[in-house]
């Protein structure tokens, strides 16, 4: 359990370092950044909190449930709903399973929410449901593969062996709190377990941690069974939430279950009801289907999906069929909307989705007089041909702590076609693979910036592939976070599938290291919000097939982070963020990052699942060496190895799937 504990305070760390980040911004740049966006600018600017301050109400998350999702999702949650028997929606998840929940945090599951797949026709929600029901909804889903009876199980095992440290509420207040050399933690905290996945959360109850937290699980000399940590860890997740009775319910039953959540939930759900209109009229949703490809036309009879989001309404979805006409025309007629309306439309050509512009709000109610929207939509042929890809941009940010370097790289690519760049190569679980971005030999990926229902990594982490289609005229950004292997000194070679034409920019803290390498001349030291890095890099045109080379060199510090001016070894709070929006979506700490790739195997391409696992595995037993042995501060070893771990529980937990 305090494997928890630390993570969450780590998560403190970075949401206070983000808001710092967003302070300052990134206005000293030199203009060879300046023409790749911004990492902080890699996610848009937030107009909501990203983290909720109260605790979710998991019984109107079930209303909210049987009123908006069973038509895909099913009665039940098994993903077996009456779209998907009738084909129209395909690959839904269950989540009933709990490989569903493990490997993502809620707070990416809320963002699913939020921002919808459309790929997968699954429409944003951040219009059509508010802040506290998309919340109450991501968690309800998120705990619905647990069971009543399991739930109670783990509050039983909870009291016996966790309550008297973590509290019988999880506040960390238990009768030993006061005596250990750290604080339990809050376990009850919400935006702290937002940023904390059910894998996680298993691995630590399941394998302890050294003398601090005994391991739980029969495997690891505990006591408990596979379904008794899995129970703990149930019942863990319902100390932050609100009526947690209806965890693991079914829908109806759940939405039954209390109140809402709490005084300040119930305040701001009717602060953001409060004088919602009723239905304010029906318009007509008209668009034309062009080809933006030179030459190409567009073929009549097009499927086209209109998603009709309204919560004043029931149902509050309503998907309506149709197709274009021979002109490429199509029409809507008598859509009915509010202020409180989202609509969007989708096209599938050539077996990919393609998507209007979203009407919304109040936009909508001022187009009822006239009577019409339109919602125009663009289509392309596709291609494979890599050739029509460039990268116009990348900017490489390298930490290196110890023996452990952490890459965080982004790429701005451009798709210099009239064509949408995809191939007919699919990934495992049929998703067509689009960009393929060789990494460097020894590389193991730390993070997709919760991304990973848009990247894939290979058990050899060779490559990073995207399965998202490069749009012609549109920037495609890829971001990734991945570690290597130091130890004094490390030789960097990346590949490019693609053609480079434009700056590739490295930035390296501490001060005392130095790259040296003829594509990246260095420009000095430089300042770039509160952080000081040794910058290098130039403007280059490379061909497809070209390899990126480096050497980085010089000693590192051994334990805490990197100071904001000097470079010196400073405590972990003081680290500025300078990814803050890519660190958040990665789940990775601004203070006390330590990460140290697989010492023997991790340097090397290693095979297959297993040897991805044995590595992890190396890299954990070095760590905890180093640990004993005083090398490296408690902050930089908890935080590696939980991020070393939850890695490690992913393949796993791939591996049991296949």
């Amino acid at each position: 359990m305090r494997r928890l504990t630390h993570l969450i305070f780590m998560c403190a760390v970075i949401l206070a370092g983000a808001l710092l980040v967003g302070c300052t911004g990134l206005a000293g740049e030199p203009v060879i950044v300046s023409s790749l966006v911004p990492p902080t600018a890699l996610v848009p600017t937030p107009t909501e909190p990203a983290f909720p301050s109260f605790a979710a109400d998991t019984a109107r998350g079930a209303q909210v449930y049987a009123q908006h999702c069973t038509q895909c999702h099913g009665s039940g949650g098994a993903g077996d709903g009456a779209l998907v028997q009738s084909g129209q929606v395909v690959d839904v998840a269950s989540f009933l399973d709990p490989a569903t929940a493990s490997e993502q945090t809620p707070e990416a599951w809320f963002r699913t929410i939020t921002q919808g797949r459309i790929e997968k026709l699954m429409p944003p929600w951040r219009d059509a449901l508010s802040f506290e029901d998309r919340w109450a909804v991501a968690l309800y889903t998120y705990t619905l593969h647990n069971t009543p009876t399991a739930i109670a199980r783990g509050r039983e095992l909870y009291a016996l062996e966790c309550a008297e440290c973590h509290g019988e509420s999880g506040r960390g207040d238990g009768e030993r709190a006061l005596r250990l050399r750290e604080s339990p933690g809050d376990l009850s905290d919400p935006a702290n377990m937002a940023f904390l996945d059910d894998g996680g959360v298993y691995v630590s109850i399941d394998e302890g941690i050294g003398d601090i937290m005994p391991a739980q699980g029969a495997r690891h000399g505990g006591t408990w069974s596979d379904a008794d940590v899995r129970a703990v860890t149930g019942y863990v997740r319902t100390l932050s939430l609100a009526n947690a009775e209806a965890v693991g319910l079914a829908p109806l039953a759940a939405s039954q279950v209390g109140q809402l959540a709490s005084p300040a939930a119930t305040a701001a759900v009717g602060a953001v009801n409060e004088g919602s209109n009723a239905l304010t009229g029906a318009i007509r949703v008209t668009g034309t289907l062009t080809n933006g490809t030179a030459g190409a036309a567009v073929p009549a009879g097009v499927p086209l999906t209109l998603f009709v989001i309204d919560p004043s309404s029931d149902p509050a979805q309503t998907q309506i069929e149709s197709a274009t006409g021979a002109d490429g025309s199509f029409a809507f007629d008598a859509v009915p909307i509010s202020s409180e309306t989202a609509i969007i439309v989708t096209a599938n050509y050539r077996e990919r989705v393609f998507v209007s512009e979203i009407a919304r709000g109040d936009t909508l109610t001022t187009t009822v007089e006239a009577g019409t929207v339109d919602l125009p939509i663009t289509i392309y042929e596709l291609t494979d041909d890599p050739g029509v890809i460039a990268i116009r941009g990348m900017v490489t940010q390298v930490t290196v702590v110890g023996d452990g370097m952490e890459v965080a790289q982004v790429f701005d690519l451009r798709n210099t076609s009239d064509r949408a760049f995809t191939s007919t190569e699919t990934t495992e679980d049929g998703r067509p693979i689009s960009l393929v971005l060789p990494l460097p030999p020894g590389a193991l990926v730390a993070s997709l910036m919760g991304q990973d229902n848009r990247y894939v990594v290979p058990a050899d982490n060779s490559v990073l592939i995207d399965t998202q289609m490069v749009l012609p005229g549109e920037t495609h950004i890829v971001n990734v976070i991945y570690l290597v292997q130091y130890g004094g000194g490390a030789i960097i070679e990346q590949p490019l599938t693609y053609a480079l034409d434009g700056a590739a920019r490295l930035l390296v803290r501490p001060l005392d290291i130095a790259v040296t390498g003829e594509q990246f001349p260095a420009r000095g030291v430089e300042q770039i919000g509160d952080a000081s890095f040794n910058a290098y890099g130039d403007t280059l045109t490379l061909p497809a097939g070209s390899v990126l080379r480096y050497e980085v060199s010089g000693m590192a510090a051994s334990a805490g982070t990197v100071d904001r001016g000097s470079g010196a070894v400073v405590t972990g709070s003081a680290l500025p963020l300078v990814i803050g929006a890519v660190l958040i979506m990665a789940g990775v700490v601004g203070g006390g990052v330590y990460f140290i790739a697989a010492r023997n195997r991790a340097a090397e391409s290693v095979g297959g699942a297993d040897g991805q696992i044995e590595a992890l595995a190396d890299a954990i037993a070095d760590l905890d060496g180093d640990f004993a042995a005083g090398t490296i501060d408690e902050t930089a070893y908890q935080t590696q190895r939980a991020a070393l771990k939850a890695r490690m529980a992913r393949l796993i937990a791939s591996k049991r799937r296949a």
